[in-house]
């Protein structure tokens, strides 16, 4: 017998393990998509948080310094092949990529967006806090 399985969350999970421990193997598990925000339209994480490979190269282009607020700059930077955001004083935490323009933080609520032009250069980074606050940030130039 041929087994496909439909879920997610823990709910999911737990019939999914159900299903491997009576010995029934899906060929195939199908999870949904990063939902969509109404606002703006920008992705939400999924549940499920599922690191995207991206190559250094696709990742240098998120690298830059962040305008949030005037005198308040942040950067991105990229090192041994790890996007890192710093959050000031020299704090940096790993942003892991879910999509092209959605990455997250390894257990943190908060997430991050990257706002692209139409010719792909991106223009903004959005920080999604756990408390549902949008911190919309320009960027400043393609450096830190």
């Amino acid at each position: 017998m041929r087994l496909v399985f439909f879920g997610s969350g823990d709910f999911a999970l737990k019939s999914l393990e159900a299903l491997l421990a009576a010995g029934f193997a899906p060929v195939l598990v199908v999870t949904p998509p990063p939902r969509r925000r109404r606002r703006r339209g920008a992705e939400e994480p999924t549940a499920d948080r599922r690191r995207m490979a991206l190559t250094p190269e696709e990742l240098a282009h998120y690298v830059g310094r962040y305008l949030l607020a005037p005198g308040q700059e942040r950067s991105v930077m990229l090192e041994n092949g790890r996007l890192y955001f710093d959050q000031g004083g020299g704090r940096l935490v790993e942003m892991i990529p879910e999509s092209q323009t959605l990455f997250f933080v390894e257990g943190a609520r908060g997430y991050f967006t990257f706002e692209l032009d139409p010719d792909g250069a991106v223009t903004a980074m959005v920080i999604h806090t756990a408390n549902g606050r949008e911190i919309r940030a320009a960027r400043q130039d393609p450096t830190p």
